[in-house]
């Protein structure tokens, strides 16, 4: 069976608070040498590691200092009610981690600022004190310490500092840690590249050894020093906190009826948890493997913030992506190419084709999307993988016969770079924003058949190859980036040119293979068995559809999915037809949504099974003739799951669902005609419409109920994108938002070509492609 497209995974998180000043993620010119130093990877938390570290070398924290410690980090409450310092109002917006899980520690990049970037007023009349702490990492299940930066205005002018608190050792109302932001902190702490928006970021960890935290636990507060490239070792406290939360947040204390004015870009990059199981870290995401976070925002009587674009609030808290990137800017949002974030195949690592974040989009706005700009690549050639775009690119891959990547600009669509691969690329790439690389594999073909490919990591800020690695058969999807590996699925064909696929494990920032899983173990090397589509990843499970093998053993691996651990052990794997003589592929992405994993196979269904075991916990038959099913992925807002058909013969039914395998073995004997005419065609023509064929585009709801359906030419080879109760997909030679409740079409724009690749939508609208070449850009008109 031939497939295409790309299907990756990977998260970041990345919390954004940007002040009134209007300045986004710019920053002043503050004369400060920063360093440019790669970003630190998370070390693992033993008692080992830690005792082996230097003690940080920090200036002397200023005599006669209070900076009293927010009362959250000890009192529940305290996140849902006002509270005061003095005579100040208090509020709290940020990510809540809740209780619970293997989790030990918190590792984040955190904003540092001089007090003169940072105008903190001192309203007249006021006599408390003017606090604004933010960012803060705080780890849950029972943390003494947290690390953050503050600022603070007593009457006599701003002052910033790198912070520790202690809620355990000496009471909640003590800093054991102030040290003065200063020249010196900055160039030894402080980094500003790409990587981290171009803000100014020092690189804490705060945690304990102890896989189950007690009250003879040692915490301990880390920061990273750039200039002699090593962990430092700031305070330590043992004890066992009564809070059992985590934040990573903005706290603030202001006089009442105040607002803070002119504030610089407030921020916490790649916050990610440590799992004392894996002993690997989590990106922080609404739902992780163990726990789940929430948003907050507990506006103060002083009002100064929202979480919306209402009023009367000086700023406005914005949430704009599942990874808790947040902005707080003054007035309604705005819409900036920093905020883009569809950095994979069907948007992130749970490949639920969801974009969480404030586009404008609505169901009543949709129909006002206008053309921004399009844009014919160079060479042109069709476009068959899904676009990627993030902080300003735009990056998309052409195909046959040399496939070439190019990132253009998301302002205006010229290019910024290119790169030609050797082989075609029917796969969408993955960018990782932590390393800033970008992943794409080939497929080469010998003789009609796969031949070992490669895999090309570039970096994007030039194009530049970061290194290539041979993978055994080709590769049809983008890889999963998590905790420095890279998981790359592949692709072994079908009799007689067979090679074994799988997955193969990568070092990210090397190449080098770490291992390799086979779908068919037991034969090897012309076995077959692939991984044709996504690799969804939920912290603890790397689960992917297969295909079938070579050869008329049926394995229990093959035709149907299969979990590994990130060390590549089979978890559990489920099986969509036992008793198959044709290739029943999954050939879709599969999607992660509430701890269950949906996946489409050619059967015809949409199966939904647990994530961690694999039971079987529904499954719903999309396409009316059983054996069509091809190769469409699901989409989901949580509550509703979009899904194509495959192509079906017009006028025409497939008998029943075969109950044995002689039967089987007839039915697809009788049908093979059918079968083989659509595999033909996909062959040469992969998202065109075949004559006497026809498909659909259907909704169902949580109880695996179809509750609407859209007819098209066309299959819908990849995704449906969904934002805020709107469908974005491919229909016949248009894009097309439908209305998410009842399917009814909100807005179409046509192509001169069929769409060949699904779209991506982002804070700054929403891109698309289609067969000749073209990228398009679309957006509302505040825009």
């Amino acid at each position: 069976m031939l497939h295409r497209r790309s299907f990756p995974a990977i998260g970041v998180a990345l919390v954004a608070l940007s002040g009134c000043s209007g300045q986004g993620f710019g920053t002043r010119n503050i004369g400060i040498p920063f360093s440019q130093a790669a970003l630190p990877r998370p070390p693992a938390l033993t008692a080992a590691f830690i005792a082996g570290l230097p003690r940080a070398r920090l200036a002397p924290m200023p005599a006669g200092l209070v900076i009293p410690a927010p009362a959250v980090f000890t009192d529940p409450a305290a996140l849902h009610r006002g509270s005061t310092v003095g005579n100040n109002d208090n509020e709290v917006v940020g990510t809540v981690i809740n209780a619970g899980g293997p989790y030990t520690g918190i590792y984040a990049q955190q904003t540092a600022y001089l007090p003169a970037n940072v105008p903190l007023g001192y309203p007249n009349g006021a006599t408390g004190l003017q606090q604004v702490l933010a960012p803060v990492a705080f780890p849950s299940n029972g943390s003494c310490l947290a690390s953050g930066t503050v600022a603070v205005n007593k009457g006599s002018g701003v002052a910033t500092y790198f912070t520790v608190f202690d809620v355990c050792g000496g009471g909640f109302k003590r800093q054991i840690v102030a040290v003065p932001i200063d020249a010196n902190f900055m160039t030894k702490y402080v980094t500003n590249t790409p990587a981290t928006q171009n803000l100014p970021v020092y690189t804490t960890v705060v945690g304990t050894s102890d896989a189950v935290p007690t009250k003879n636990s040692t915490w301990t507060v880390m920061i990273y020093n750039n200039a002699s490239l090593t962990w430092e070792t700031v305070a330590q406290e043992k004890g066992l906190n009564r809070t059992t939360y985590g934040l990573s947040s903005y706290i603030s204390y202001y006089q009442p009826g105040a607002c803070p004015s002119g504030l610089p870009t407030l921020s916490a990059n790649q916050v990610q948890l440590y799992n004392a199981n894996t002993a690997a870290y989590e990106f922080v995401i609404p739902k992780m493997a163990s726990t789940t976070t929430s948003i907050l925002n507990r506006a103060s009587s002083a009002q100064c913030f929202h979480p919306d674009s209402s009023g009367p609030a000086t700023s406005t808290l914005n949430v704009v992506t599942a990874n808790y990137f947040w902005t707080i800017t003054s007035g309604p949002p705005s819409v900036g190419y920093q905020y883009d974030d569809w950095i994979e195949y069907a948007h992130d690592n749970l490949h639920t084709g969801f974009q969480p974040q404030p586009t404008g989009i609505s169901n009543t706005t949709a129909q006002n999307l206008a053309l921004r700009w399009k844009v014919a690549v160079p060479n042109g050639m069709p476009i068959y993988a899904s676009p990627v775009v993030y902080n300003g690119n735009v990056v998309v891959v052409t195909d046959p016969p040399h496939a070439v990547v190019y990132d253009l600009s998301a302002v205006d669509g010229h290019v910024l770079w290119s790169y030609q691969v050797q082989g075609e690329v029917r796969g969408t790439p993955t960018i990782d924003p932590t390393t800033q690389l970008v992943f794409v594999g080939d497929r080469l073909l010998v003789n009609g058949g796969p031949a070992p490919s490669n895999l090309y990591a570039l970096h994007l800020a030039n194009g530049a190859i970061a290194w290539t690695t041979q993978v055994n058969g080709n590769t049809h999807a983008g890889p999963v980036v998590s905790g420095g590996v890279v998981y790359q699925g592949t692709s072994g064909g079908d009799s007689p040119t067979c090679l074994n696929g799988g997955v193969t494990a990568l070092d990210e920032m090397t190449g080098a293979t770490k291992w390799t899983w086979y779908v068919n173990s037991q034969v090897n090397p012309l076995g077959g068995g692939s991984a044709w589509g996504a690799i969804a990843f939920d912290g603890a499970h790397l689960i992917f559809g297969t295909g079938n093998t070579c050869g008329t053993t049926k394995y229990t691996t093959a035709n149907g999915a299969v979990a590994l651990d990130i060390n590549g052990n089979a978890l559990w794997s489920f099986v969509a037809e036992q008793n198959s003589y044709w290739d029943y592929d999954t050939g879709s992405s599969v999607m992660i949504s509430h701890g269950n994993a949906s996946f489409k196979n050619k059967t015809g269904l949409l199966y939904t099974v647990d994530a961690s075991s694999g039971a079987l916990k529904q499954q719903t038959m999309v396409d009316p003739n059983f054996g069509y099913g091809e190769f469409p992925s699901p989409s989901t807002d949580g509550s509703t799951t979009v899904i194509s058909w495959g192509l079906n013969p017009n006028g025409k039914s497939w008998p029943r669902k075969p109950r044995s395998a002689t039967e089987a073995q007839a039915i697809e004997a009788q049908e093979h005609e059918d079968l083989e005419r659509i595999e033909r065609h996909t062959r040469r023509h992969p998202f065109d419409a075949l004559n006497g064929y026809h498909s659909s585009l259907v909704g169902i709801n949580s109880s695996g109920t179809v509750i609407w359906t859209h007819t098209m030419n066309a299959m819908l080879d990849g995704y449906a994108a969904i934002v805020n109760g709107v469908v974005f997909a491919d229909n016949d030679d248009a894009l097309t938002a439908f209305d998410m409740r009842n399917g009814n079409q909100l807005w179409t724009y046509a192509f001169p070509s069929l769409p060949a690749a699904s779209p991506a939508v982002v804070p700054s609208g929403v891109y698309a492609t289609d067969g000749s070449g073209t990228v398009y850009a679309f957006a509302l008109p505040h825009s």
